[in-house]
């Protein structure tokens, strides 16, 4: 499965399209957001991304368990908020929550988790960025000693997913290509979307002090859930091997987390009706789209429509974004709008423009499979295969064709990105491409082929309007690996 590990690596689309495949399926969407870790399922997590606030300070484990507040009860709006930023609000620290934040993630049943860098074997990156290296006062020698017991934790941590991906029959050439974020959603693709939440909610509740749910729950997926959830403290514990417990801490709190990353787990609570969206971020500045590119999300910069600054940065850095419009799904998936229904109330949808999207939406399904199939026969698959295959199966089988190289799928990436940005033209012909170009490009059409198709039928205006609405067709959406500064893969 060579070139399978590759392309999801470096695009990420098959934990993606694990869960674009549910959008459209009667059972409901996916279960939180996509990354997760852990240690073994008997060990309870730590102390939730650091000490839980000061109340809930002490308590021991015959104390009564903190009570879910009613809906009714407070407003809960600042906390809110809170639960779900990246530290980027100097009020909202990430790593330390304060009281009212820790008991808002519980109640929605959300883990945070902080990750340092998460570099592919061999890249000759370092995992400690120059400007986090600068404000935390790092010398060269001690620059030394992080960079080795990082590249030794990150050894350890790859074959524990490793074992972890076996135990549910996950390939380990894969998950030994793929980096841990990917191979945690791969693996949690493997269990029901509930029993995922529930891992998750567990950890959360055990962080604020709550009582965890007694349902029995698959010990491979608790052991993820945890591994995820618990890979900053576990990073800080290796580098307090050779700087010691307190130059440790201090080192993690620079930035309120580790370099590679801040995230959450799960949540709850998303029926419940959203907090005012905050005005959208355009960059006026390099420094500005760079911290855009990085953290989109928690910055408020726009998906669908990034800016010239940071379509530049994109292009510098080899970063493209993918839109799977959960209106188009996969092969085996049955129409339905339970996942957009917040959309489809702001922008006011009839009955008859979700008629016409769910016929658009097959049509645009059936054009893509077609081209999928062209693809599966040249890697070797019979007409009789393509016709029962999923997406996901497509790509495996594309993957399993191939011997392109971690290189050369950094390259095409870079050349996407480029022509993104308008500094190259994209090909005319693409019969001379890999299958895995060929794939990719395939997929990346999507955004646009729905809104085009829906163009003909309602207006361009109308068809614009939906689209932007909520940045983006709803459904799912990734930004693939910044080789800037070895940022994993964002799935928004």
């Amino acid at each position: 499965m060579k070139r399978a590990t590759v392309l999801i690596a470096g695009v990420a689309l098959v934990v993606l399209a694990v869960a674009w495949m549910r959008l459209r399926s009667t059972e409901g969407g996916p279960a939180g957001e996509a990354s997760v870790a852990a240690s073994p399922a008997s060990q309870p997590a730590p102390a939730a991304t650091r000490a839980p606030g000061r109340a809930l300070a002490g308590r021991s484990s015959e104390d009564e368990p903190w009570a879910i507040p009613s809906a009714a009860a407070v407003d809960r709006s600042p906390a809110k908020g809170c639960a779900l930023g990246r530290g980027e609000d100097p009020a909202c620290p990430f790593l330390a929550p304060d009281e009212e934040t820790t008991q808002e993630l519980a109640r929605c049943g959300i883990a945070r988790f902080d990750l340092p860098l998460l570099l592919p074997s061999g890249s000759g990156l370092r995992f400690f960025p120059d400007e986090w290296l600068a404000k935390a006062g790092v010398d060269a020698a001690e620059h030394q000693r992080l960079e080795q017991a990082a590249a030794a934790f990150m050894a350890e941590h790859r074959q524990r997913w490793t074992e972890l991906a076996a135990s549910v029959g996950i390939e380990r050439e894969w998950s030994d290509a793929s980096t841990p974020s990917v191979v945690f959603l791969r693996i949690a693709a493997e269990f029901d979307d509930d029993q995922v939440a529930t891992a998750v909610e567990r950890v959360a509740h055990e962080r604020a002090g709550w009582e965890p749910s007694r349902d029995a729950l698959p010990a491979p997926l608790e052991a993820a859930v945890r591994l995820r959830a618990d890979t900053g403290e576990a990073f800080e514990t290796a580098i307090a091997g050779v700087v010691g417990e307190a130059r440790a801490a201090e080192l993690r709190a620079v930035a309120d987390g580790w370099p590679g990353g801040h995230g959450w787990m799960g949540n709850r609570c998303e029926s419940e009706p959203p907090l005012p969206v905050p005005e959208r971020f355009v960059p006026s500045t390099a420094k500005d789209a760079e911290s855009c590119v990085d953290d989109m999300k928690g910055r408020g910069c726009a998906f669908h429509d990034p800016s010239r600054l940071e379509l530049d940065r994109m292009a510098d850095c080899g970063v493209v974004r993918i839109e799977l419009p959960g209106f188009v799904g996969d092969r085996s998936s049955e129409p339905t709008f339970d996942f957009a229904a917040r959309w489809a109330d702001d922008v006011d949808l009839t009955p008859q423009e979700a008629a016409v999207l769910a016929e658009v939406g097959d049509h645009v399904r059936e054009a893509l499979f077609r081209d999928f199939t062209q693809l599966a026969l040249e890697a070797g698959k019979t007409q009789a295969w393509a016709d029962e295959t999923s997406f996901v199966g497509m790509l495996v089988a594309v993957g399993e064709a191939s011997a392109t190289t971690p290189a050369q799928s950094e390259q095409m990436l870079r050349r996407l990105a480029a022509e993104r940005a308008g500094r190259a033209a994209p090909p005319t012909d693409l019969s001379g491409l890999s299958l895995e170009e060929r794939f990719t490009r395939r997929i990346l059409e999507l955004g646009d082929e729905l809104e085009q198709a829906l163009a003909e039928r309602l207006g361009p205006d109308r068809a614009d309007a939906l689209r932007r609405a909520h940045d983006g067709w709803p459904g799912l959406r990734n930004q693939t690996q910044n080789f800037c500064n070895g940022n994993d893969a964002q799935f928004l």
